[in-house]
């Protein structure tokens, strides 16, 4: 999965439920946020479609997805190959390439889903942000922040720094820092978090290409929303034919 939490003064409560909201170590904050279903499990996936005989498939993903403009001619990625938990809660939701046409080549879908990874996160701060708490820059860890070019588009769409660590197993870091600072071999979490965690690279937004993704992101929300009563139909349908379908499909969609 792909998670977002934001530190926050302010302690808000949303009534849609559409994120958690949890005390942080410092008492006087929060973290606020949650997880889609998938993160880097998206690019697996598109490594074993189009990349699974390619040595080095990651390095060709970017090095191709890079020689395409952002917005991908109109292409859209819609990343909800197993339903989607935040921002949208929807277990009938499936992926959707919008805007496919004959000119789109492997370079342009791989770009869009790494785009699409990236509208996801901004589609998820949108929802946070309507509690008036601010975005000032991104952190990134795991897999995916292996790949410069999400990193990058990450800042271009949500329009801050995205900050990128050269340990990037922050998950078990984060645990040991806790542990750590208890057992008082760091005098506070500031303090032992400074010397495990430094900085590699630090991404800036792009201003043209965020000014081009706001567009876009823009489509890429209208376009879920659109179809929300078509997913509960293909659900129905589903449903209706389930019979007819071998027992490995029927698995995957709990029918």
């Amino acid at each position: 999965d792909l998670s977002l939490r934001v530190v926050s003064r302010n302690h808000v409560l949303d009534p849609k439920s559409r994120f958690y909201i949890t005390p942080h170590l410092d008492n006087n904050h929060w973290l606020i946020g949650g997880s889609n279903n998938l993160g880097g499990g998206l690019i697996e996936w598109l490594k074993t479609l189009h990349y699974s005989d390619i040595p080095d498939p990651y390095s060709v993903m970017e090095k191709e997805a890079s020689t395409v403009k952002p917005g991908c001619g109109g292409l859209l990625f819609l990343p909800y190959l197993l339903g989607e938990r935040l921002p949208i809660w929807n277990a009938d939701a499936r992926g959707v390439m919008f805007g496919l046409n004959r000119s789109h080549d492997r370079a342009a879908i791989t770009r869009a889903v790494f785009e699409g990874v990236a509208f996801s996160v901004s589609h998820m701060s949108a929802i946070i942000k309507e509690f008036d708490i601010d975005l000032k820059q991104l952190t990134v860890a795991g897999g995916l922040s292996q790949i410069s070019l999400i990193n990058q588009i990450k800042a271009d769409v949500l329009g801050v720094p995205v900050i990128k660590f050269r340990n990037f197993e922050t998950t078990a870091i984060g645990a040991a820092l806790i542990v750590l600072s208890a057992k008082g071999v760091f005098s506070s979490i500031k303090g032992a978090f400074e010397s495990f965690c430094t900085v590699e690279k630090v991404f800036e937004p792009n201003i043209k290409n965020k000014s081009i993704y706001e567009d876009f992101l823009g489509l890429y929300i209208s376009t879920y929303e659109s179809l929300i009563p078509m997913f509960k139909k293909r659900r129905e349908v589903l449903e209706k034919h389930k019979n007819n379908f071998c027992m490995e499909i029927a698995m995957k969609e709990n029918l």
